[in-house]
C-alpha cells in the first residue's frame, strides 16, 4: 500500500487527517495532511448553504468528521469544489503542492471509480 505523507512531516502529535482511497472496503493507498494544511484547503470551497454540497458542508460544518472512518459521499462534486479553488487565497501558498496532491487523489479516485474515507487523528 502506497501512504504519501509529505504534508504531515514535522507535525508528529498535531491533528491531521488520513484520506484512504479504497476499492470494495480494502486501502489502496493512505494520504496524511496536517489539520492546517487541510483546513487551508477547505476554508475555500465557498458554502451555499444548500443541502447535499459535499465535502465543503461536511467539513465546514463539522457533520461526520468526528467519525473515525467518514466516506466522502460524492468524490466527483468534491473534485469540482477543490478544482474551483483560487489557490492564491491559501494561507500556505508555499504548500500549493499540497492542494495538488489533493487534487490529484480525487482525480484518481473519480478515474478508477474508487472511493475515498477520511479518518481524523
Amino acid at each position: 500500500m502506497k501512504e504519501d505523507k509529505r504534508f504531515y512531516e514535522g507535525f508528529d502529535g498535531e491533528k491531521k487527517f488520513i484520506l484512504c482511497l479504497c476499492k470494495n472496503d480494502n486501502v489502496l493507498e493512505k494520504f496524511h495532511v496536517w489539520e492546517g494544511f487541510f483546513d487551508d484547503i477547505m476554508s475555500l470551497i465557498p458554502y451555499s448553504n444548500k443541502g447535499g454540497e459535499c465535502l465543503a458542508e461536511y467539513y465546514q460544518l463539522a457533520l461526520d468528521f468526528d467519525n473515525s472512518h467518514w466516506k466522502v459521499p460524492d468524490c466527483s462534486k468534491a473534485l469540482n469544489q477543490l478544482m474551483a479553488i483560487d489557490r492564491h487565497r491559501m494561507k500556505y501558498p508555499r504548500r500549493s503542492d499540497c492542494y495538488d496532491a489533493l487534487v490529484e487523489f480525487f482525480t484518481k479516485a473519480v478515474d478508477e471509480k474508487l472511493d475515498v474515507y477520511i479518518d481524523n487523528e
